[in-house]
């Protein structure tokens, strides 16, 4: 069913010709799924080490293959960010070996 709210999954059977729920099914505050998402969990560290000087911390990300391919057969892409100018480059690559 979805999961929906209890409220909205008493209204179904009136909605719908064929559905019909027992006692078990309407009663959803017992529903596994939706008691362990409604759990928490500590908060992510919010201290984040950040760069001082350009070119410290330079992120990447090797993506592909991508389809359709460029023009010129490529079919990879990689790209790289510096964390203190945020100055981005993408390089196209026709194979994954490029990358090194």
């Amino acid at each position: 069913m979805g999961h929906i709210g209890a409220t909205n999954l008493q209204k179904l059977p009136s909605m719908c010709n064929g559905v019909i729920l027992n006692e078990e099914q309407k009663d959803i505050s017992n529903c596994k799924v939706c008691v362990k998402a409604k759990t928490t969990k500590l908060p992510h560290n919010t201290i984040r080490v950040r760069a001082t000087r350009p070119l410290e911390i330079i992120h990447s990300d090797l993506v592909g293959p991508i389809r359709p391919a460029t023009f010129d057969k490529k079919r990879y892409f990689m790209t790289f960010l510096d964390d203190f100018t945020h100055y981005a480059v993408v390089c196209l690559l026709q194979t994954k070996d490029e990358a090194f």
